[in-house]
């Protein structure tokens, strides 16, 4: 074997030399290069992990956020909708109670109009019958004066004068 190494220009001595000074740079490395680099490593890979975390739940917030938002502004369209309705039918009915109010003040005016003119009509009824019994006396007195006396006159006046008060009555 030393034969076949020395064919292929080891010798031995340099190769156990070979050998320990790669496993002291190796034990060398491992303990100030290849730990800390890993170290560093594992913690930039934790950071990540939590800033994906994070990220996701801020994702997740925001989502929440989001319907919490619609929510909001639907029910706040709803209330204004509902304000809305209410409104409305507030208007409707102060306008139907209006209505209401002056019809019933219309009849009213109507239906005192009618009784003054009604009174007004039986007070120019009762003036006219009045002026027409007047006149008819007036007549009768006018042309009773050469058919009979003075006090045949006043009689049949006076009877004259009842008889038309009863009929105008």
């Amino acid at each position: 074997m030393q034969q076949l190494l020395s064919n292929f220009g080891v010798q031995p001595l340099l190769l156990a030399a070979q050998i320990v000074n790669f496993l002291i740079v190796l034990y060398l490395l491992n303990r100030f290069a290849f730990k800390p680099i890993l170290r560093i490593l594992d913690e930039r890979k934790k950071t990540i992990a939590e800033s994906i975390k994070n990220a996701a739940e801020t994702e997740k917030l925001l989502q929440l956020t989001e319907q919490k938002e619609k929510a909001i502004l639907k029910k706040a369209q709803q209330q204004a909708q509902q304000l809305l309705a209410d409104a409305k039918a507030q208007a409707e009915a102060t306008q139907e109670e209006a209505e209401e109010k002056t019809r019933a003040l219309t009849e009213k005016m109507l239906s005192d109009a009618k009784r003054q003119i009604d009174e007004q009509a039986k007070t120019i009824e009762k003036q006219l019958a009045k002026h027409t019994v007047e006149v008819a006396l007036s007549l009768l007195e006018k042309s009773l004066t050469g058919i009979f006396d003075e006090r045949e006159q006043k009689s049949v006046l006076i009877k004259a004068s009842k008889q038309l008060e009863k009929e105008v009555r």
